[in-house]
């Protein structure tokens, strides 16, 4: 099992949000991103990969802001890309 994890929470129905996080996002309840959007109240989350380096979960985010334009695309809360 890895040890960092890149993620996706999203709105059922929704926009979504994709991050990395040192630990698994499943086993934490409340923890749907760090993201600062009233209006974005994700209900779900799936791991996308996991990795054995924060590092390489980082890199991964960057590919995946980079491909979908977290920055600009109106699918995403993201604020900026990683």
């Amino acid at each position: 099992m890895g040890n960092a994890y890149t993620y996706y929470s999203y709105e059922e129905y929704g926009r979504g949000y994709i991050g990395a996080r040192s630990k698994s996002p499943l086993g934490d309840d409340d923890y749907f991103g760090t993201f600062s959007e009233a209006n974005f109240c994700p209900t779900h989350k799936i791991i996308l990969s996991e990795f054995e380096t924060m590092e390489e979960a980082l890199a991964a985010e960057v590919k995946l802001h980079k491909f979908f334009e977290v920055d600009i695309n109106p699918h995403f809360a993201n604020k900026a890309k990683q």
